[in-house]
């Protein structure tokens, strides 16, 4: 933990990402991180819910892949879709 707290203090960004299946508590790590340290969190799943939501035409894609669930190979490549057009 020294080292991570020693490149924050040094302006190095801290990066990561939580992996792991649905209900699986990644949104509470996320929460306990957040109050620990300085970081914004960005949430794939959130950023599919609003599309869908707003029915962009990432939405009207992803929505067929929720439904049918297959979200597997070609959502994740629409998610990178959606990071790369937004980010």
């Amino acid at each position: 933990m020294s080292q991570v707290l020693a490149k924050a203090v040094k302006g190095v960004p801290l990066r990561g990402m939580l992996l792991g299946a649905p209900g699986a508590g990644k949104g509470t790590q996320v929460q306990k991180i957040k109050n620990n340290f300085d970081v914004l969190s960005i949430s794939s799943g959130d950023l599919l819910r609003r599309h869908i939501q707003n029915k962009s035409e990432v939405g009207l894609i992803a929505k067929k892949y929720v439904e049918s669930g297959g979200i597997f190979f070609h959502l994740i490549l629409l998610l990178g879709n959606i990071y790369i057009r937004f980010f």
